[in-house]
């Protein structure tokens, strides 16, 4: 069974601007995660 997760809006914020004191730290979580959940 895969492993679920939700993610928080404010993650996804994070993440897209690129130089807010948190990206490094959320960056490859949530590149993992759309990399899982897009098909090859």
């Amino acid at each position: 069974m895969r492993e679920r997760r939700i993610l928080d809006v404010n993650v996804l914020a994070i993440f897209l601007v690129c130089d807010h004191p948190g990206n490094e730290h959320v960056s490859p979580i949530v590149e993992e995660g759309l990399r899982e959940a897009t098909p090859p």
